[in-house]
């Protein structure tokens, strides 16, 4: 097995950086990620995007907040589990800020927190990636990952992926001090009592708890994820009576969006690609990143290896979970293929498994380039790709909410209308995805005094 870099920072060369290169790569590059990491977020979505409400951080989170009134709220199960983070942002949002920004302030905030994502995930991923550089690439596919932008980035409803993705790289991470620890274990406990599916990582603890300083991530893991179960049994998720779709569709539902989605960004790009060439491309992309999984396990560190496998079974597994408990008519693949996938779309299911299969191709990229010998070459060939394959997704026309229903304009219409009415007469402020029949239920309700004061009391 080929030797490791140190746990202290290093350059991509292999050779050991001074003291001020760490010190400025320890603090101004995180900063500086969390900054770009906002930006390009907020800069994916379409203006009517920023401007709109998305489902749940409407009627749950906002409209929630509205009903029950600060903090009261913050532990209300919706669908079998926690939602802490999201239901934080909305109450500060409703706290402080007038009713008419309340959706541009969301779109912020979920921004906000994709590039402190991004940040923690350039520091805890030095465990397994020593670069600096090769770190900045892994941290980037945080706000770059190319179909996100279609529903998950600018709303607090699935920010809940953005912690599946942290989550191993900080169980992976060695906190040098007792206030680290303390504080991933902190950001553990609020990611965990945000996503359920984190118990996918809870083996990681084994390899974790070995570190004194790591434990409290350890502690909270447990404590969040089994304070999800309790609530998921004592509050079940609405039943799904459609029937689950065989393993064919299930496997050709994630070449086509976990991989699809990747190389191709958008539902138009990956139907057009398998029309002109079938499957193939998909097959040939999901190759290299086996590839690289099966090359770290053979010549990684155990933390490489441990990553590897992690990031193979996570990427499978979130995805075969999704269609499994939320079965629909429109992921039998194996059906439509042959017909041009009509009612095709790229899926939020697949961005997760996405940025796994593009990390483990940069780790891999990392370990080549310590290698001896020509092999090395290899390292910036894959480095680039994936770089290369992000960027050409980064900016798309497809969302969900670009057509609206812009949220001020609606304020203005319901505060013009409460004008002629009983002030404690409620009006209804729509949020996306609208549709006509059945009626939508993703509204929010608003008292006339609320809406004429200004702000909600």
């Amino acid at each position: 097995m080929s030797s490791t870099a140190p746990p202290a920072m290093v350059a991509d060369d292999g050779t050991s950086a001074g003291p001020v290169a760490r010190r400025i790569a320890g603090i101004a590059v995180p900063l500086l990620l969390v900054v770009v990491g906002t930006v390009v977020s907020w800069l994916r979505l379409p203006p009517a995007a920023r401007s709109t409400l998305w489902a749940e951080d409407g009627r749950n989170f906002i409209g929630d907040r509205i009903a029950d009134g600060p903090i009261a709220g913050l532990l209300t199960v919706y669908e079998g589990y926690f939602h802490v983070v999201p239901r934080i942002i909305a109450d500060l949002v409703v706290s402080l800020l007038p009713v008419d920004r309340y959706a541009v302030a969301m779109s912020a905030a979920s921004c906000v927190v994709v590039g402190l994502v991004t940040a923690l995930v350039y520091v805890t991923s030095r465990s397994v990636v020593p670069g600096v550089v090769a770190r900045v690439v892994v941290a980037s596919i945080t706000f770059l990952v190319p179909s996100a932008s279609i529903e998950v980035l600018g709303n607090t409803a699935n920010l809940h992926w953005y912690f599946i993705w942290a989550a191993p790289w900080m169980l992976l991470s060695q906190p040098r001090t007792r206030r680290s620890g303390v504080l991933l274990g902190v950001v553990m406990l609020a990611a965990g009592l945000t996503e359920i599916q984190l118990i996918l990582f809870v083996p990681l603890v084994l390899l974790a708890w070995r570190r004194p300083f790591a434990r409290p991530m350890c502690v909270a893991l447990v404590l969040s994820v089994g304070a999800q179960v309790a609530a998921t049994l004592l509050s079940p998720r609405t039943e799904n009576t459609n029937a689950i779709s065989g393993l064919d569709s299930i496997a050709i539902g994630y070449l086509l969006n976990a991989v699809g989605g990747t190389i191709a960004a958008t539902t138009d790009g990956v139907k057009n690609l398998v029309a002109d060439a079938g499957l193939l491309p998909l097959v040939l992309t999901l190759l290299v990143a086996v590839a690289a999984a099966v090359y770290l396990v053979a010549r990684g560190d155990l933390r490489e290896r441990v990553f590897a496998v992690t990031a193979a079974a996570a990427s499978a597994g979130i995805w075969v979970a999704a269609v499994t408990l939320n079965p629909q008519e429109q992921f039998e693949y194996a059906q439509t293929i042959d017909e041009g996938l009509p009612t095709f779309v790229l899926l939020r299911y697949a961005v997760v498994p996405s940025m796994f299969l593009l990390a483990v191709t940069v780790v891999a990229a990392s370990r080549l380039w310590r290698e001896r010998g020509p092999v090395r070459l290899i390292a910036p060939l894959l480095a680039v790709l994936v770089v290369a394959v992000q960027l050409s997704g980064v900016v798309t026309t497809e969302n969900r909410r670009h057509k609206g229903p812009i949220w001020s304009v609606q304020v203005d219409q319901a505060e013009t209308a409460c004008l002629s009415i009983d002030p404690s007469a409620v009006e209804t402020i729509r949020t996306a995805p609208e549709r006509r029949s059945p009626p939508s239920p993703w509204n929010v309700m608003i008292e006339c005094d609320d809406l004429l004061g200004g702000r909600v009391e």
